[in-house]
């Protein structure tokens, strides 16, 4: 279902919101339908690629088999819930849920309650057992598990008041299975619905839903919450600035956007008006202008509910000055199997200007359930909302684009990219363009490179006509490099230049004429314009210091590997120690650029620093030359 469809069935819809946990004393039903009828235009079917169906006069949702890493019965794994179907027009803390469900094939499938987004309680059906559990931003808590004998059609009950969660399964015989739970941590109020999740990479299944009812006597409507926001692109627009701020509700609806010079939002100085969200993922992104250089700025997006503004989180960002001191933090290959995402948290300690992230994003294609875009940027989301990573964008825009894994393409390239992975992306970022881009900031210059979207083939000879970036953006670097005025110009690649496993053609192997042709122009932008000149890389997995001496004083830092969990295999050793002076692996990080206000003796320094407590695991400090 489109933006438009779905944006329809949620007017005036309830949401996930805050209020107060009390117990029913006498519950009532909000809802009443035949779902033999279908999920119709009172439901919200989250996952937009899927169907539904209806058949032997029951709703079905089925579900196909799914890649192993994404069903693993594992705490760790978030993308358990593929298929969630609720019904959006009311919430509740305190709620029963019933319906009846004969699940079929390779799948788990039940009720849910408290829903909003990635969180809900579920009691399930998988297999033999009983599943009663918790869905989290980061992981999934089972609170009991209980071996099941009752077969065929079953009735299900699940009951949340607070953090008291009990449920019950029977057959048509009457045999029955009670559960129950306390969650010291209670889920706010949300939605309610049912779910199928596959379970199997052999073959799918389905679930089928009939006579779904609720009752409760804590229900309400609430204004939309939000998913996230986060800044992203902040760039000169004249003699002013402009920043790209993007959000998305819970339930896709008209989001507006306020700058204001202070924290309470008294002194506006940008107010974009609503606007619908555009694209299936149905979030919205705008550009507040008007804004002075070299300030601080407090901003929040606004929903209209009931005719007053109902606004979001605050978050700030400054404005880059024409000249003075630049920090910034550049990280890739951020793992989506652990609950551990310090290396944000420990980026926002520093008070980064802005944040790069050079692809590897979670890794989609590895731990989504299906491969489809409404589950790579469920992905995505899952990860700017981590505790982490929302510390780091309350005060850090956040720019990042695409590597192999981002586009479904392991060690891939531009025939091999999957087209659906690239508007996906395009509809989640808030940076300056939706395809390579370039990032000024004061006398530092970066500009930042797609390795994939726009290699020609591996397999050809490596000669002048064979490329990893392509040849328009070639140019385009070329170009911006050569016209620029910053003192500090940098290079930061997908894809390292030299020091990589020899399975992923790139420059270090299968493309060394064009290698050698950008790192001679690097050299040569340095030596004739009087430029400070250094390369930042992802992708190869660990964190080194890169000497190509070749070029003279040339160097490239790669920071691979933010925030893995401790497993030898992610780690990809030293594959060139010819040109690598430092080599760490099996530890986790990124890398900062630090460059002091202008004066004698001005200096840049790019540290790596560990993910877990901000140690410096090596430096380079370069003379600023002009």
């Amino acid at each position: 279902m489109g933006v438009a469809g779905r944006t329809a069935l949620v007017a005036g819809a309830a949401l996930a919101g805050a209020c107060d946990v009390s117990t029913p004393r006498e519950k009532k039903s909000f809802f009443r339908d035949d779902l033999s009828r279908g999920f119709g235009p009172d439901w919200l079917n989250v996952r937009y690629e899927g169907e539904l169906d209806v058949r032997h006069g029951r709703a079905v949702i089925p579900v196909s088999a799914a890649e192993k890493r994404a069903i693993e019965d594992d705490a760790r794994q978030t993308e358990y819930m593929a298929r969630p179907v609720v019904y959006p027009h009311r919430e509740a803390a305190d709620v029963e849920v019933t319906c009846r469900l004969k699940p079929e094939g390779e799948c788990e499938a039940g009720v849910i309650a408290c829903w909003s987004h990635d969180e809900a309680y579920a009691l399930l059906v998988r297999g033999d057992e009983v599943v009663m559990c918790r869905y989290g931003i980061k992981d999934r808590t089972v609170f009991v598990r209980k071996a099941m004998e009752p077969r065929g059609q079953l009735d299900l009950k699940l009951t949340v008041r607070g953090g008291r969660l009990s449920g019950s399964i029977a057959d048509r015989k009457g045999r029955r299975i009670s559960v129950s739970a306390v969650d010291h941590d209670p889920l706010a109020p949300g939605l309610v619905g049912v779910v199928v999740n596959p379970i199997a990479v052999e073959r799918g299944g389905a679930g089928n839903f009939s006579d779904f009812d609720v009752a409760s006597d804590s229900d309400v409507a609430v204004a939309p919450a939000f998913i996230y926001r986060f800044a992203g692109a902040v760039q000169a627009d004249g003699s002013k600035h402009r920043a790209r701020l993007t959000a998305r509700t819970v339930l896709p609806t008209a989001i507006g956007f306020e700058v204001a010079t202070d924290a309470g939002g008294s002194d506006v100085v940008a107010d974009v008006t609503p606007r619908n969200p555009e694209g299936r993922w149905g979030a919205v992104h705008a550009w507040a202008g008007g804004l002075e250089p070299g300030a601080d700025y407090h901003w929040r997006p606004y929903v209209v509910h009931d005719g007053t503004k109902a606004f979001g989180r605050t978050a700030t960002f400054s404005t880059p000055a024409s000249s003075g001191p630049v920090r910034f933090s550049f990280g890739s290959c951020t793992s989506g199997r652990t609950t551990d995402y310090t290396s944000f948290a420990t980026a926002a300690s520093f008070d980064p200007e802005f944040y790069l992230h050079g692809g590897d994003f979670g890794y989609a294609n590895l731990n989504s359930v299906q491969h489809s875009p409404d589950h790579f940027q469920a992905r995505w989301s899952r990860l700017v909302r981590v505790p982490e990573m929302t510390e780091l964008l309350d005060k850090t825009p956040l720019m990042f684009w695409q590597d192999d894994h981002d586009y479904q393409a392991d060690n891939g390239w531009s025939k091999t990219c999957k087209p659906y992975t690239i508007w996906a992306f395009d509809e989640f970022h808030a940076n300056p363009t939706d395809h390579y881009f370039d990032v000024r900031w004061g006398d530092v210059h970066v500009w930042c490179l797609d390795c994939r979207l726009y290699a020609t083939d591996p397999t050809a000879p490596d000669d002048a006509n064979k490329t990893r970036i392509g040849f328009e953006q070639k140019a385009w670097l070329k170009k911006g490099m050569a016209e620029s005025d910053a003192p500090v110009r940098i290079v930061a690649s997908a894809m390292v230049f030299r020091n990589k496993v020899d399975d992923d053609p790139g420059w270090h192997n299968v493309y060394t004429t064009e290698r050698d042709e950008l790192l001679g122009y690097f050299a040569s932008i340095r030596d004739e314009q009087d430029a400070t000149v250094f390369i930042l890389s992802g992708d190869s997995h660990g964190h080194r210091l890169i000497h190509h001496f070749e070029f003279g004083e040339l160097y490239e830092i790669t920071a691979s590997g933010t925030d893995f969990p401790p497993d030898a295999k992610w780690w990809q050793g030293n594959n060139d120690p010819k040109h690598t002076l430092v080599s760490i692996d099996a530890r986790t990080g990124f890398a900062l650029v630090e460059l002091e206000p202008p004066g004698p003796n001005r200096t840049v320094t790019i540290k790596s620093l560990a993910s877990k407590d901000g140690k410096i695991m090596f430096e380079k400090v370069l003379p600023v030359r002009s």
